[in-house]
Parts: C-alpha cells; sequence; structure tokens
C-alpha cells in the first residue's frame, strides 16, 4: 500500500500549504458539484412534471364539463325527437342551435398539453373526430338520425376524456387513492349520469305530452332498477376513493345531503284539497284544472323501510278505492312571451301539480281484485275522453307504492296509518272547464263523480 500512495505523498510533500489546502477542495467540492447537478435536474424535472400535471388536470376539467353539455344537448335533442313535430317543443331549436355553437367553440379550445408529439397527435385525432361529429349533428335535419347522431357524440366523449386522464398520468399514478379517484369520474361517475339524463329525457317529453304512456313508463322502472344498483356500487366506489382523506369526506358531507335534500319531490296532499264524491268544485277555486282518474290506497298501519315489497304493501293497506285526481298549477305551462315550456323543477315547485282529490264511496280490499286490469272509462259531460288500465302505473299500482316507500325510506320517513296515497294515473288529463262533469267508471271496482261550477 506505501509503495502505491508514494507518488501521491511525494507529490504532497513538494507542494506548497496554498496548493495543498486547493488541491483537497477540489477533490472534495468536485463530487458535491456532481451530486448537486443531479439534484438540481431531477427537481426540475419533478416542476415540469407537475406543471404538466396541473395543466393537465385543468383540461380534464374543460373536457369533463364538455360532456356535461354534450349530456344536456342530448336530453334537449332527445325531447325534441319526440314533441318536435307536435308544436309543443318551445324553443327546444335555439336552445339546442346555442348549446351546439357553445360545444364547438369549446372543443375548438382544447389544446394537448404534453410534450409528447405522438400523445399530441392522438389527442388532435380525437378532438377533430369529436368536432367532426358535432358539425355532423349540427347539419342533420332528421329529429331521429340527429339523435342517433348525439348520442354517438356522447360515447365518443367519454372516450376521450380517458384518454385526457391517461395521458395526465392519473390512471397510471403511483399513489392508488388517485388512481380510484380518477376511476371514479372518468367511468363510474358516466355511467350514474347517463342513466339520470335519459330520465330526465323521459320525463321532459311525458310533461310535454301531458301524460305518460307505458313504454315510457316500463323504461322509467327499469332506469329505478338501474339507479338503485349504481347507487349501491358507486357508494362503495366513493368511500374507497375518499377513505384517506378526512379533509375531502368532510367537504363532500355538506355537498351529498344538500344533493340528497334536493329529490324531496313527492307532492303532498293536505285535508281541504279532498272534495266529495258527487259534489261541485266552485268557480275560482282553480286556474287551470285536470283531471286523472287512479286508484287510491288507505293505509291501515304505517309502512317503511328500503326493503320493503310488494306484500309489505298489500298488509299494511286497509283498502283501495277508485278516484280522481285534480291537478292544477300556479305557474304558465309555456312563458307567454318567450314560448318556454315548464319543466320538471316547475312542477316539482308546484308540489307536483296537486291539487284535489275524490275518493269514490266503494272500498276493497288490496287482494279482492288484480289492479293490473282494474280500469277506468273517464267521460266529461258524458262523452268518454279516456280509458286505461292500472297495469300503466309501472305494471302495478302496489308497485308504485313499493317505490314510494322506499324512496321515502331515504329521508328517513315513510306512510302512516290512515294516509291516503295515490299511485299514480292511467290516462292522460282531461281539461277541466268550468261548467263541466266528469265521471270515471271502474266497472265493479265502483265510479267517481265530481262537477265544476
Amino acid at each position: 500500500m506505501k509503495t502505491v500512495l508514494y507518488p501521491a505523498i511525494a507529490l504532497m510533500n513538494r507542494l506548497s500549504f496554498g496548493m495543498k489546502f486547493s488541491l483537497i477542495s477540489v477533490l472534495f467540492f468536485l463530487p458535491m458539484l456532481v451530486t448537486n447537478f443531479y439534484l438540481v435536474r431531477d427537481s426540475y424535472r419533478q416542476f415540469v412534471g407537475t406543471e404538466n400535471a396541473l395543466e393537465s388536470l385543468e383540461l380534464l376539467g374543460q373536457s369533463l364539463q364538455l360532456r356535461r353539455d354534450l349530456e344536456s344537448l342530448n336530453d334537449l335533442v332527445q325531447i325534441n325527437s319526440m314533441i318536435g313535430q307536435s308544436g309543443q317543443a318551445g324553443d327546444l331549436e335555439s336552445r339546442i342551435g346555442q348549446l351546439q355553437q357553445a360545444l364547438s367553440a369549446g372543443l375548438q379550445g382544447l389544446e394537448p398539453v404534453t410534450q409528447d408529439a405522438e400523445q399530441a397527435a392522438e389527442f388532435v385525432s380525437k378532438r377533430d373526430e369529436l368536432l367532426a361529429d358535432l358539425k355532423s349533428a349540427e347539419g342533420e335535419t332528421s329529429l331521429q338520425s340527429k339523435a342517433v347522431i348525439v348520442e354517438k357524440l356522447l360515447g365518443s366523449s367519454q372516450v376521450f376524456i380517458k384518454l385526457v386522464a391517461s395521458q395526465a398520468g392519473l390512471s397510471q399514478d403511483p399513489q392508488r387513492q388517485v388512481r380510484q379517484i380518477t376511476e371514479l369520474i372518468t367511468n363510474v361517475t358516466p355511467q350514474i349520469t347517463d342513466v339520470l339524463s335519459q330520465g330526465r329525457a323521459i320525463g321532459a317529453y311525458s310533461l310535454g305530452q301531458g301524460f305518460l304512456n307505458s313504454a315510457a313508463s316500463t323504461k322509467f322502472d327499469d332506469l329505478l332498477l338501474q339507479l338503485e344498483k349504481l347507487h349501491a356500487e358507486y357508494g362503495l366506489n366513493l368511500q374507497e376513493a375518499l377513505a384517506g382523506s378526512v379533509a375531502a369526506q368532510n367537504g363532500l358531507g355538506g355537498l351529498a345531503e344538500a344533493s340528497r335534500q334536493s329529490l324531496k319531490d313527492s307532492g303532498v296532499l293536505f285535508e281541504d284539497m279532498f272534495f266529495d264524491h258527487g259534489g261541485t268544485v266552485p268557480a275560482g277555486r282553480f286556474i287551470e284544472p285536470r283531471i286523472e282518474a287512479e286508484i287510491a290506497f288507505i293505509m291501515d298501519s304505517d309502512l317503511a323501510g328500503a326493503e320493503v315489497a310488494g306484500a309489505d304493501v298489500v298488509a299494511a293497506t286497509g283498502s283501495v278505492a277508485p278516484a280522481l285526481e285534480i291537478l292544477d298549477t300556479r305557474i304558465f305551462r309555456a312563458d307567454p312571451e318567450t314560448g318556454a315550456q315548464r319543466v320538471v323543477f316547475d312542477t316539482i315547485s308546484d308540489n307536483a301539480a296537486n291539487a284535489g282529490v275524490v275518493l269514490g264511496d266503494s272500498r276493497h280490499a288490496v287482494d279482492a281484485f288484480d289492479l293490473r286490469w282494474v280500469g277506468a272509462i273517464t267521460a266529461r259531460n258524458g262523452e268518454v275522453e279516456e280509458t286505461g288500465l292500472g297495469a300503466g302505473v309501472l305494471n302495478d299500482p302496489v308497485e308504485s307504492m313499493v317505490w314510494l316507500v322506499r324512496r321515502l325510506a331515504q329521508y328517513g320517513d315513510g306512510l302512516r296509518a290512515g294516509d291516503v296515497v295515490l299511485s299514480g294515473s292511467f290516462i292522460r288529463p282531461i281539461e277541466a272547464r268550468n261548467g263541466d262533469s266528469f265521471r270515471a267508471d271502474y266497472g265493479p271496482f265502483g265510479a267517481v263523480h265530481i262537477d265544476f261550477a
């Protein structure tokens, strides 16, 4: 060892103190400089990566907003395809046009943030595909064909959102919580908003038509089943995604409660809304009254719970009776200045248009009749206006009651003994004018009669 180091020792002995200090300083600081270089380089790369990630998050937010706008466009186009030629569409065409212009401008403003040329080219290609489909929808004159194009466009937007999340690295983020939230935003949530979108469209065009046909009723039933399934899955995914963040849970708690409260849109019947069978509604009592035929459930015992079934409804019901519901509204069906049709939120704010109820004298055990086959011939001034069967209400009025009780359970509520519940109309509403007389003949089930002064 001494032989190996001898030249270096001899050199150091020949150097002055100053030169020795300088040499030692260089030998000490050179590795530090190299180390600092790599640290600074890595820090810079992390800074650039963070900057790109933040820009990608902003881009993802813009993409999600465009999808929400596309859902609104899809709703309007679906509604227009159903009632656009009936003269009840109001300003739908102009609203669709404005939304299409806003979407086009929004899509054109999207630019890739990735520095990878291949990824940027893929981004631009997908964005241009969306623009081309949107332009195709704008130029389509057939309402049905346009609805198909917009629905396809909505699906393509979902693929685009997943691409943005992937290029941002969120789908492959090392943190499991980030990956879970990304999955929640890009894959799970759109499934729920799609079902809600379909429900909005069906509800809106049914309100425009003035009735809920059997096909729409069946579709609503299917959508409710889907929502029940998705609700459970979404809750689990959300809980798992936010499990590691108390702040996020606290922040979302208030929003979740507000959202839950906003769903309380069931109408309520008050005592002064009941009119005697064979009686007369005083002139001026209502604004624009209409009549619907329904089957009323009179509860014998309390009923509540999220797991209620048809057998529970039958057990808790004291009797069923023929009934007429009187609908009325405190708002215009169409704005006299703009022609805009009222929407479901207007109906909700007006106590679901509930105004009155007339119960027939007949009372029956709920299982004495197959309520699906209980029908009514509803006449105005002796002329038949509408006919229908109980099956028009979710295929069975008992199932309508099941749905109501399960929904009330979400708010910690339920039905009480003595409550009178209208299970839903199975005919289109009939205008009630001054001097009109109405009679709904339910055959063996009974009859209901009411006059308007």
